[in-house]
């Protein structure tokens, strides 16, 4: 994350939460992109006729020379750029395109990002998208086989016919008259003249294969000089192939020449019918590279299968429900004011389809708008972001969350249903939240689409060898040819052979793969398993990262007070009459429900929903009544009282109240040793403790607390033991709180930080940075987002209202209903699993090069005769960033480690 990134985080969070972020905004070194971001602009543009990465550096080195362009990415596996320039500049969209234009490029405008103008719904753009990798797919394909039909009579006629009437020769008669080969092709089928209708057949098929068909490679290697940008593989073939083509050619017009007065001059005649075999070299070459293109672009098609898949969850059709009638709606909603308590499968909106007439139709996921009412049913793709207001729903969210189980959907927990996942039971109706792009399935494909144009600080290593390396091999062709021909042991064409295999065989593209494609593969996997990587330079910092940094609340902990104990204090007399003999903990759980439910405080929260999970039944027998009016007294940060008639045995008036030592005092009632010795216990494990007081007695201890996951100490014994990190809490609470939470997760003291406000969160990142570490922040909320930014990876868990803030600030997000610190673990496995991917992506390519350069130079060749022929050298380039590709796909394959048995 740089400064300004940071920077605009810490302003961020100094508006949500008036913390102590502005005092470390002056310590951030200042940045130019602070004047430009006002009146920024980013455009998409699709670009046609890139075949590697050298060609994408190329054209992004031409666009940033441009004034008034602050950042430009663009991709080469897409074939789409992102780029962002400053609209006060002359810089302007048909300038860019312009320029692309000029580098030797196809150029067209894919969306402006500016809010005059109107945006392709994300499906849409992603199919255009598909559609364009299936056009450059078939594009390739039948430029090779184009190609076919002219190699095809290349091959037979300079290799197979000859090689035949060679062996029908040396089966027959072998005297003096007989002729070899070659002299079959010149002179004993077409004799006459030196130049058969055969070699112009070849000269007109060499010269369709090589100026037709190989023209994109010409005038890529004409803009790469006339710019003097970075060379690429383009160059490389051009030179070669065209060595051998006029090498070909001028042998083949020296044969025309030839007027068959040999003069004993046979070995020249030999090699001008031999040189016309060179129309093959290089005819051949340019067909298998091209099928070497054809096999990338179907292998680089498939890496973006994660999105694809993604954009095939949105549904085309929702059903739309129309209310009919509007008064019965408004009666329908005071009475669901009433019987809240006790209904099921309705909220207080205003609309129940069993009361209700409604009106249904089915109509484009276009037409849908926040606040409507869908109607959905078993087996049906959920259309966009809503919540249910009426029925059930049981829903698959794997495809989005990873998590293989259903989760239910209810108006009662308020259960967000995210757009593209499945209903797998159940029927239900529900309102539409969030439609469009604004839905959570299109801010993940954004995030991904914008993590593909990022590379890692790895990619600009590979930049600068790829920058060397064409000049490089082109100058180890020539040193080959002059050393070949100086050596005098080899012909013109064995040197000029050697040195078209140099050029063939080296592949800048294999390296320029290495990291694009396994990033692209790498976040969609990520994506599948509930991880977005937004920025591609985090997997590179997370394989070295020593420490990690948790918050505790929302992280560590659930993020939501809970009842974690009850202990009923027994001989105490009620004074009331129960509905069973004996003092049970449900009627306790009833009184405390009956007050605490007309509270909005997270305390009162927790013990309601206690009480209505743990007696469930109870409560269908005996239903919640309503305080007395005028009863109900909330005392700030002390507790609550109410008067409660007993319904169960016939009208008793209780005095119920429920709060902490302090309430005790106001309300003067004594607490035994017992209680205060209970009290204390439970404060000294973390939680809140709170007395429930029936007419004056004290009849149970409640202990309230966030808390904690349960996976949450087996992660953490595994980040320290399998990735030897060291794993640190950093929390607003409490010290006591604090420590009782980290001594049940492992974490020591030393590494413990409480009672930290944001800006000492972020000093705590900048403490550990200039010791020369690597840190990681997981938080999930805006208090976290200052140090999620100043982190080098920031990792944020999207719950809760505040993570659009935290999400921004961070590298990674986690997503998913049901989180887990073992997620953080499986962020942090699928980042170092793509980086180590990058990392033997490079020995493909670069223990390739160095062997197979060494190889096609002839080097071996006097010890062991092992030589490479251009053909040959053309399959091995085209194999090497097949392998790199394929190297990336095998990412798919990969299974998030699982979580062991929790240690007791």
């Amino acid at each position: 994350m740089n400064s300004f990134h940071t920077l605009l985080i810490l302003r961020q969070c100094a508006n949500f939460c008036k913390c102590e972020a502005e005092a470390l905004i002056s310590s951030l070194p200042p940045t130019a992109a602070d004047a430009n971001l006002v009146n920024t602009q980013t455009i998409e543009v699709k670009i046609e006729g890139m075949t590697c990465s050298m060609c994408s550096q190329a054209l992004m080195n031409a666009v940033r020379a441009m004034d008034g362009v602050i950042e430009c990415h663009i991709s080469a596996i897409s074939g789409t750029g992102n780029i962002s320039f400053n609209t006060d500049s002359n810089v302007t969209p048909d300038a860019i395109v312009e320029e692309i234009e000029d580098t030797g490029y196809g150029a067209s405008l894919v969306r402006k990002n500016d809010e005059n103008d109107e945006w392709d719904e994300e499906e849409e753009m992603l199919e255009k998208s598909n559609a364009r990798q299936a056009a450059q797919v078939r594009e390739k394909r039948s430029l090779f086989l184009h190609s076919l039909i002219a190699v095809v009579p290349i091959v037979f006629f300079t290799m197979i016919l000859p090689y035949l009437l060679t062996c029908s020769n040396n089966d027959g008669d072998m005297g003096s008259g007989t002729k070899s080969g070659t002299d079959c092709f010149a002179e004993e089928i077409w004799a006459g003249t030196s130049v058969t209708p055969i070699t112009i057949l070849l000269t007109v098929l060499a010269s369709y294969v090589q100026f037709y068909l190989g023209w994109p490679f010409y005038r890529s290697t004409f803009h790469s000089l006339a710019r003097r940008s970075a060379l690429g593989m383009d160059v490389l073939i051009c030179v070669g192939t065209s060595a051998a083509y006029f090498y070909a050619l001028i042998l083949t017009l020296l044969l025309a020449l030839d007027r068959d007065d040999n003069d004993g001059h046979e070995s020249m005649d030999e090699q001008k019918h031999h040189g016309i075999h060179f129309f093959e070299t290089s005819s051949v070459l340019i067909s298998f590279v091209l099928l070497g293109h054809w096999l990338q672009a179907s292998a680089l098609s498939r890496t973006s299968g994660a999105i694809a898949k993604l954009v095939q969850l949105q549904p085309k059709t929702a059903i739309l429900i129309t209310p009919k009638n509007t008064e019965d709606m408004e009666q329908k909603s005071k009475i669901g004011k009433v019987q809240d308590d006790l209904a099921v499968g309705t909220v207080e909106d205003g609309f129940d389809p069993g009361i209700h007439f409604y009106d249904e139709k089915e109509v484009s996921i276009k037409q849908i708008k926040p606040g409507d009412i869908l109607k959905i049913v078993r087996g049906a793709s959920i259309p966009c972001d809503c919540v249910v207001i009426s029925g059930q729903l049981s829903v698959n969210e794997s495809v989005m969350t990873g998590e293989s189980i259903p989760t239910l959907k209810t108006p009662q927990n308020n259960s967000m249903c995210l757009g593209g996942t499945v209903c797998v039971e159940g029927l239900a109706f529900t309102r539409a939240t969030s439609t469009g792009s604004n839905t959570a399935l299109h801010q993940i494909l954004n995030l991904i689409h914008a993590a593909q144009y990022n590379t890692p600080p790895i990619q600009s290593l590979a930049d600068r060898i790829s920058s060397i390396f064409v000049p490089a091999v082109v100058a180890v062709s020539l040193l080959t040819l002059v050393v070949w021909l100086i050596a005098g042991s080899s012909s013109v064409e064995d040197a000029l052979l050697f040195a078209i295999s140099v050029l063939v065989i080296s592949c800048p593209c294999a390296l320029g793969l290495a990291v694009p494609t396994a990033v692209m593969v790498g976040t969609g996997v990520g994506a599948s398993h509930g991880v977005l990587v937004k920025d591609a330079a985090a997997l590179q910092c997370a394989a070295g990262v020593r420490h990690v940094i948790l918050d505790k609340t929302g992280t560590v902990t659930v993020g939501t007070p809970s009842v974690q104990t009850l202990i009923k204090c027994d001989g105490d007399d009620l004074g009331v009459s129960l509905p069973s003999e004996e003092w049970h903990v449900n009627d306790i759980l009833w009184f405390m429900a009956v007050l605490e439910r007309n509270s909005e405080h997270p305390l009162a929260r927790a013990i309601v929903d206690f009480a209505m999970t743990e007696c469930e039944e109870y409560l269908e027998k005996y239903p919640l009544s309503q305080p007395m009016e005028g009863s109900f007294v909330a005392v700030t940060g002390k507790g609550a009282s109410c008067r409660v008639v007993n319904t169960v045995d016939g009208g008793t008036n209780v005095r119920v109240a429920v709060g902490n030592r302090a309430f005790a005092k106001v309300l003067g009632i004594d607490l035994s040793e017992r209680v205060h010795v209970e009290m204390s216990r439970l404060e000294e494990l973390g939680q809140t403790a709170v007395f429930c007081a029936i007419n004056g007695r004290i009849c149970a201890v409640i202990g309230i607390a966030d808390a904690i996951r349960p996976d949450a100490k087996v992660a953490i014994s595994y980040l320290v033991e399998k990735f030897n990190v060291k794993v640190w809490m950093v929390t607003g609470d409490n010290k006591r709180t604090a420590k009782a939470v980290a001594s049940k997760i492992g974490i020591p003291e030393e590494r413990l930080v409480s009672e930290a406000l944001p800006a000492a969160k972020v000093r705590i990142v900048q403490d550990l940075q200039d010791q020369g570490n690597a840190v990681v922040m997981v938080g999930d909320g805006i208090n976290d987002s200052p140090a999620l930014a100043q982190a080098d990876v920031g990792i944020a868990i999207a719950s809760g209202k505040s993570v659009e803030i935290a999400a921004e600030a961070s590298d990674m997000v986690i997503i998913g209903n049901q989180h887990s610190v073992w997620d953080i673990v499986i962020a942090l496995d699928l980042a170092r699993l793509i980086f180590r991917r990058i990392k033997l992506n490079f020995v493909w390519a670069l223990v390739y090069n160095c062997l197979g350069i060494p190889v096609a130079a002839g080097v071996f060749y006097p010890l062991l005769k092992w030589r490479l022929s251009p053909t040959l050298a053309s399959i091995a380039m085209a194999l090497s960033s097949i392998s790199v590709v394929s190297s990336s796909l095998m990412l798919k394959l990969h299974q998030p480690p699982r979580m062991p048995e929790a240690r007791s």
